[in-house]
C-alpha cells in the first residue's frame, strides 16, 4: 500500500502550498485514491451498505483537507491517518444514527443491527400533541427545532438560532421559558400523569 498517494515529501509540500492557493489537484489526488477504497473497507469492516458510510467518506474527506489547509497534518503515512479519522467518523455517525422523527416514527433503524422497536405511550404522545396545540406557535417552533431535529442540545441550539433567526442566548431562554409552559400544561392534565 503506498501510504502518502504516491507523493515525495518535496511534491506532498508543494501540492499542499498549492491548495492554500486554490489549486485542487492535492484533493483531487486524495480523492482518487480513498473514495472508493475507503467506502469498500467500511462495508468489509461493518458488513453494512448504508449511505451513512459514503457520508462518512466525504466527510473524512473534507475534514482531511481542511486539515491540510491548516497545517495541521504533515507527509508520512496520509493513508492511514485518512483510514484512522473515517473510522472515528463512522463511528460516530452511527452513534448518532437513531433519530426520532415527530409522532414516534425512526429512520435508518436498519443501519444499526440489533435494534429493538421502543414501545411508545400513544396516550401520552396524544397528551402531549394535545398540549402542544395550546401553547403558541413561536414555543412550538422552537421546541420542534431543538428535539425534533437534533440528538445534541448544543448543536441544535445552534442550528434552531439560525433557522429562527435568533441569538442563541436568546433560543435558549425561549426554550426554558416554553418548556415551563409546556409542564405547566401537561400537570394541568390528570391523564398525563
Amino acid at each position: 500500500m503506498n501510504l502518502n498517494f504516491g507523493l515525495s515529501k518535496n511534491e506532498f509540500d508543494e501540492l499542499v502550498t498549492d491548495l492554500r492557493n486554490g489549486d485542487e489537484r492535492l484533493f483531487e489526488i486524495m480523492f482518487r485514491h480513498l473514495i472508493k477504497k475507503g467506502i469498500e473497507r467500511l462495508r468489509s469492516k461493518y458488513k453494512n451498505d448504508d449511505i451513512a458510510i459514503e457520508d462518512a467518506v466525504m466527510d473524512t474527506l473534507l475534514v482531511f483537507r481542511e486539515r491540510l489547509l491548516k497545517g495541521k497534518i504533515n507527509y508520512g503515512a496520509l493513508v492511514p491517518l485518512f483510514y484512522k479519522l473515517l473510522f472515528q467518523k463512522y463511528s460516530s455517525i452511527r452513534k448518532h444514527e437513531i433519530t426520532f422523527v415527530y409522532g414516534g416514527g425512526v429512520t435508518d433503524m436498519e443501519a444499526i443491527g440489533n435494534y429493538e422497536e421502543p414501545v411508545f405511550d400513544t396516550d401520552k404522545i396524544h397528551l402531549l400533541d394535545e398540549a402542544l396545540k395550546k401553547m403558541d406557535k413561536k414555543c412550538v417552533e422552537i421546541l420542534k427545532a431543538l428535539y425534533l431535529n437534533s440528538n445534541n442540545t448544543k448543536n441544535s441550539i445552534a442550528l434552531a438560532s439560525k433557522h429562527l433567526n435568533l441569538t442563541e442566548s436568546g433560543v435558549s431562554k425561549r426554550k426554558n421559558r416554553c418548556l415551563n409552559k409546556l409542564r405547566l400544561i401537561l400537570k394541568q392534565n390528570e391523564e398525563f400523569k
